[in-house]
């Protein structure tokens, strides 16, 4: 079992028989600290949910983006090989995951207009690079930039006329730290932003 929260259950939390066994991994268990069973990225922590006595198990960040004692410690803490979660930040534990709002409009799917269009980098999560692809279907003055998470301005990628066709950038961030970061394509009023990870 990975990626599970087990808290304020009926004990034991845990409990089989028989010749099975069971390991589990990247999981908040209440009780679980010393269990055989009890194994990488586990936790026995408050996950911190928004309100479980209504039955509200989303998980909370009262002082979000700030990394502090507010947030639960489900959040990003789940099996780094597993899928993203949707808003694309690594996996949280538990049902419900926690969505990373910032000040940046984000869109999750590709962005499209009659005109231009602002595809997903990649990689993401990336390590030193990453390339944000694009295309624009006329002649127009083209703006990349990338924002961190508090909607500051990191670095300008492209400032340019383009003629119509498809694009490439790279953005190297060998001296940038890691975390979550948006890059925005700008074309005149029209904006598009999509999320990207790094992690060193």
């Amino acid at each position: 079992m990975f990626n599970d929260i087990l808290w304020h259950d009926t004990p034991p939390t845990i409990a089989y028989s028989g010749a099975q066994t069971l390991t589990a991994s990247y999981s908040d268990i209440e009780g679980g600290t010393g269990q055989p069973w009890f194994g990488t990225g586990c936790i026995d922590e408050d996950p911190l949910f928004v309100d479980p006595v209504i039955g509200d198990f989303y998980l909370t960040w009262a002082n979000f983006p700030v990394p502090d004692s507010t947030k639960s410690p489900c959040i990003d803490a789940g099996d780094p090989a597993s899928s993203l979660d949707p808003d694309s930040t690594v996996a949280d534990m538990g049902a419900f995951y926690f969505e990373h709002m910032t000040g940046i409009e984000e869109d999750y799917s590709d962005v499209t207009t009659n005109s231009f269009r602002l595809y997903q980098n990649y990689p993401n999560p990336f390590s030193s690079a990453t390339t944000i692809s694009y295309s624009i279907s006329r002649t127009c003055n083209v703006e990349i930039q990338i924002y961190n998470i508090s909607g500051q301005l990191v670095e300008t990628l492209v400032n340019d006329y383009k003629v119509a066709g498809d694009y490439e950038v790279v953005w190297n961030s060998k001296e940038i730290n890691s975390g979550i970061y948006f890059y925005r394509l700008n074309i005149g009023n029209y904006r598009a932003t999509k999320k990207l990870i790094l992690m060193k």
